[in-house]
């Protein structure tokens, strides 16, 4: 589904939450004029400032100590502008491209018909284009820096170049790249259109552009390293520092180092999730000091790191 928080420019129509009716499973938009309407009603409940229906679980409040969740639950939902439809089962990954005018979604899949990409554009959320390369499902996608290509990568254990604006195959990984399935994937952003890849087999690739013509051959592995541990998700900063979560609840830091990818540091075990990682995210605009972690424990770890050049070196 599609939300928004955008203003209307009204201020008794914008939208100050949202609640799902009784019988329905859309999320409906509560705007101020709703909540100021006044109604009769026994089962009206009144705040200091409003005037609230039965009907509305949402409920304005300044928080003095960490929600409950019960108030979670009521407030914070997004109100709905339209579904998509499109895949065959449910949507397992969704990326939107960074000048905002495409979003790629993808759903669980054990035949390639299933295991499409399908492309949305953002001014009128129809459907665009469909990307039909990979036999499984696809775990991640992500748009590069300039949101000129998509990179999926698969179970199947491949990746895949799209050209977003034509919708066509740029690119395709030699044939099991890796030897289990790639979790994750994230572009560098230094205009290089080099990206990594990581996999349950515990590695971490590096793939740089070439200017071969043959499709398997335009992105070559250039470095990879080994670790412990399975590796589920990555992130790289605009410094170039890789952000490794893994299958362990572990956090590490890496750079590559021309055909080397060397360890920076490691974060305490003890700050740690206690379960798999299943995104990391570097903050924009934070140079690669800040970070976000989810895992499979239902934590979300917001992370500041503080890079020296000793671990740098």
């Amino acid at each position: 589904a599609v939300v928004s928080t955008q203003s209307t420019g009204d201020e008794s129509a914008d939208v100050i939450g949202a609640h799902i009716p009784a019988l329905g499973l859309s999320n409906k938009a509560i705007s101020k004029s709703d909540m100021e309407t006044k109604i009769e009603h026994t089962g009206t409940a009144t705040t200091k400032d409003y005037d609230i229906p039965y009907q509305v679980a949402f409920a304005p409040a300044s928080l003095t100590q960490p929600p409950v969740e019960e108030l979670l639950l009521q407030n914070t939902l997004w109100p709905e502008l339209r579904k998509l439809y499109g895949h065959g089962y449910e949507v397992y990954q969704c990326a939107g491209s960074p000048d905002s005018t495409m979003v790629a979604t993808s759903c669980k899949a054990s035949k390639q018909q299933f295991a499409a990409v399908l492309l949305w554009e953002c001014d009128n959320w129809t459907k665009s284009r469909q990307l039909v390369h990979h036999n499984l499902t696809v775990t991640r996608m992500k748009f590069s820096p300039d949101s000129s290509f998509l990179l999926t990568v698969s179970r199947d254990r491949d990746w895949a170049v799209w050209d977003v604006a034509s919708a066509s195959l740029v690119a395709a990984s030699p044939p099991k790249c890796h030897a289990r399935i790639i979790w994750d994937c994230a572009w560098f952003k230094d205009g290089s259109l080099s990206f990594a890849t990581v996999s349950r087999d515990k590695k971490i690739k590096v793939w740089d552009f070439t200017e071969a013509h043959n499709t398997t051959d335009k992105w070559s592995c250039s470095c990879s390293r080994r670790f412990d541990a399975a590796i589920t998700a990555i992130d790289i900063s605009v410094t170039g520092v890789i952000l490794l979560g893994f299958e362990t609840g572990e956090i590490s830091l890496v750079k590559r180092d021309n055909d080397q990818i060397s360890v920076l540091c490691s974060v305490e075990r003890a700050v740690c999730p206690t379960l798999t990682i299943n995104t990391v995210q570097w903050r924009p605009g934070s140079e690669g000091t800040e970070f976000a972690v989810c895992s499979e424990d239902n934590n979300l770890l917001l992370l500041r790191v503080l890079l020296t050049p000793k671990n740098e070196e």
